[in-house]
C-alpha cells in the first residue's frame, strides 16, 4: 500500500518535474521512488537513492579517479586538483537527474 494511503497526514504535492519527490510526510519531504521512500536529504539524493544509481556512477568515478572516497564531504567540498572535475561531474549528475530544484 502506498505510504500516502497508510497515513492520513501524508498528502501528494505536485511540483513541475517532481516525479519522484512529491510526497510530504509530517512536514518532511520523502523520496517517492518505488525503491526507497527515504527522507529526501542531500545524502540520500547525492549518495544513496537507487533511482539515480546510473547517473551517480560518473560522479563516483570522478572522485575515485582522484583517490577520494565517495562521501558527502568529498562530493560537496573536494580538495586540490579534484575540485574542478568533481564539480563538473556533480553538475552533470544534478542535471541528468533533474533534481537541481530539490537542493
Amino acid at each position: 500500500m502506498p505510504l500516502a494511503l497508510q497515513d492520513e497526514r501524508c498528502r501528494n504535492i505536485h511540483l513541475p518535474g517532481a516525479d519522484f519527490y512529491s510526497l510530504l510526510r509530517a512536514g518532511e519531504w520523502i523520496c517517492r521512488s518505488l525503491l526507497c521512500q527515504e527522507p529526501l536529504t542531500a545524502p540520500h539524493m547525492l549518495l544513496h537513492c537507487p533511482n539515480h544509481k546510473a547517473q551517480r556512477d560518473h560522479l563516483e568515478a570522478a572522485l575515485h579517479s582522484h583517490g577520494l572516497v565517495f562521501n558527502l564531504t568529498n562530493v560537496l567540498d573536494p580538495k586540490g586538483a579534484a575540485r574542478g572535475p568533481v564539480f563538473s561531474a556533480l553538475a552533470k549528475y544534478l542535471l541528468d537527474c533533474q533534481i537541481t530544484d530539490k537542493i
